[in-house]
This record gives C-alpha cells, sequence and structure tokens, in this order.
C-alpha cells in the first residue's frame, strides 16, 4: 500500500508540473506557444516547423523541469 500512495504521490506532482505547460499549445500568432505552425502562408507546417517543435520540448525539458525534478528526487 504503501508503494502505490508514494507512486500517487509522485505522479500526481509531477502532472502538476506538466499540465500547465500544455495550456501553451493553442495560442494565436505569431505562435509563441509549443506548436510553431497552423499550415497558413505565414507559419506552414514543415521540417523546419517540427524541429522547432522538438527543439522547444527539449528546451522546456532541459530548462523548466530538470530542477524541479531534481528537487523531488533529492
Amino acid at each position: 500500500m504503501k508503494k502505490i500512495s508514494k507512486f500517487l504521490i509522485f505522479l500526481l506532482a509531477f502532472l502538476i508540473l506538466v499540465v500547465p505547460a500544455f495550456s501553451f499549445a493553442a495560442e494565436n500568432p505569431p505562435l509563441p506557444g509549443l506548436v510553431p505552425c497552423d499550415n497558413s502562408a505565414a507559419y506552414p507546417c514543415d521540417f523546419t516547423a517540427f524541429m522547432t517543435l522538438i527543439n522547444k520540448v527539449i528546451t522546456f525539458i532541459l530548462f523548466y523541469m530538470a530542477l524541479p525534478i531534481a528537487a523531488i528526487m533529492i
């Protein structure tokens, strides 16, 4: 029972840290959110947009999630 409660506490803490990041995915142009394209002429969905998305995800994980996860682990 202790293992399950520890896991649920960890899962809850992780979700509290991660869920707000997904709220930035649907912002309007100039597209400062997670998704860098809207398939228009100004912001086409191409390989560059995909690589920008990957870069934003990696940057978010390294700079915004590493410190809270390390604090939880310690």
